[in-house]
């Protein structure tokens, strides 16, 4: 079996863009990662580390602009992605010809599906609070965050908007499952040109 282990800052290094970003990852996961020995609980291999960098904003709060910031996180072993992604085209219907005449205007954003499982690793048999808080944190942001693994890199997706996040509900155990949508974003630039 071929794994493919990330090592987030190596792909920092290829884009230098996100090196301002000051991503945060904890020290074990970061000794993991350079190890080359990430592996999930059960000590299957984790192919593809998840994480989101760290950034600065401005949000309104009581009517006020104050700055915020978030750290950065590597999401839990084993977690799972997905990415889907359409293309943008209008069909119109022609009376006397058959099928329709299809104009390609563009592609959509990619769609991302996360889904993961929380567990306190210190006490396994406690509920994992502080991993929920900073998964509540990472869902507050309030600008587009830079998504790190190698599949945004391989599909040029280098920050995502998160659209919703849900954290479901189990029976008797003390993990916690969880999933978000998450869509790419891209950034606008505007030149102003004096003189008008």
């Amino acid at each position: 079996m071929v794994s493919f282990v990330i090592n987030t800052y190596e792909l920092l290094a290829k884009h230098p863009e996100l090196q301002h970003r000051k991503l945060t990852l904890p020290q074990q996961a970061q000794a993991m990662a350079d190890s080359g020995s990430i592996s999930a609980l059960l000590g299957t291999a984790i192919v593809m580390p998840i994480a989101f960098g760290a950034v600065q904003y401005q949000k309104r709060l009581n009517g006020e602009v104050v700055n915020d910031s978030f750290p950065g996180i590597e999401l839990p072993p084993a977690t799972v992605v997905s990415f889907e992604r359409a293309k943008r085209i209008i069909s119109t219907e022609i009376a006397g010809r058959d099928g329709e005449v299809n104009e390609f205007t563009g592609f959509s954003s990619w769609k991302i599906n996360i889904r993961g499982v929380l567990v306190n690793e210190e006490n396994p048999n406690e509920i994992p609070e502080q991993g929920i808080r900073d998964l509540r944190d990472l869902f507050d942001v309030a600008v587009a965050l830079p998504m790190l693994c190698d599949m945004c890199e391989w599909l040029g997706i280098y920050e995502v908007v998160i659209d919703s996040f849900t954290f479901h509900d189990v029976e008797a155990s003390v993990a916690q499952p969880f999933s978000m949508t998450l869509r790419s974003d891209y950034p606008f630039e505007f030149k102003i040109k004096k003189g008008l």
